[in-house]
């Protein structure tokens, strides 16, 4: 978590970029994002993919 102090200082290093240097960090921040979002969504994908096997094996064990 950021604090507050931190924050206002990362607000005034923004405030000063130039417009193209602005673009450039929206364009790094978006990708960022990206990632993240992507990296999240398959770690709920292999999650889901391990419970699944796991019922599977319990329904298998509950059948023997």
């Amino acid at each position: 978590m950021i604090k507050e102090h931190d924050f206002e200082s990362i607000l005034q290093c923004v405030k000063d970029l130039s417009p193209r240097q602005k673009e450039r960090l929206s364009l790094k921040l978006s990708a960022l994002m990206a990632d993240t979002t992507s990296h999240h969504a398959y770690q709920l994908i292999t999650q889901e993919e391990l419970d699944l096997l796991a019922k599977s094996e319990l329904a298998e064990e509950e059948r023997s």
